[in-house]
């Protein structure tokens, strides 16, 4: 036997809990499409990847920040959408900081400059730059390819 003709009213808990639990399942999908969405323009950006430019010859002007984080990506094998991003794996962040090195060696460019041109604040420089001279050996051979592909030896 069941409950036949038996009514029960929906009060407003009822429908703030269940406006509630579907905007949680919205914001779980948007995650969710986010992070497809960047895992598809991190593939097609390896996929759809120019091929490499020949070595360029040594030059007698300094180089761009564009071109020293091309040479940079080129070098360490990450995508300009990789060290654009806002991830913070090793690879990455050791590829940034060649980058800064790099400028700062080679461009007249300040460390706000450099961290606008590379979408970072001037502080995520310095502290990159402070960590690559306390562990500069594990740099300096990254360091000499980029520079080479440069032109700036």
């Amino acid at each position: 036997m069941g409950i036949e003709g038996f009514v029960v009213r929906k009060g407003p808990v009822f429908y703030a809990v269940e406006r509630e639990l579907a905007r949680r399942k919205a914001e779980q999908q948007a995650r969710q499409i986010e992070a497809a969405a960047e895992e598809a323009a991190i593939v097609a950006a390896v996929i759809i990847a120019p091929e490499p430019e020949p070595e360029p010859e040594p030059r007698d002007t300094a180089p761009t920040l564009l071109e020293i984080r091309r040479a940079v990506c080129s070098h360490l094998n990450v995508s300009a959408l990789e060290f654009l991003s806002q991830r913070r794996n090793r690879r990455i962040v050791d590829a940034r900081a060649v980058a800064y090195w790099v400028a700062r060696k080679h461009t007249s460019a300040s460390f706000p400059q450099i961290g606008r041109a590379y979408e970072r604040d001037h502080s995520s420089v310095l502290v990159a730059l402070r960590r690559l001279d306390e562990h500069f050996a594990e740099y300096a051979a990254d360091i000499a390819a980029v520079e080479a592909a440069l032109g700036v030896v």
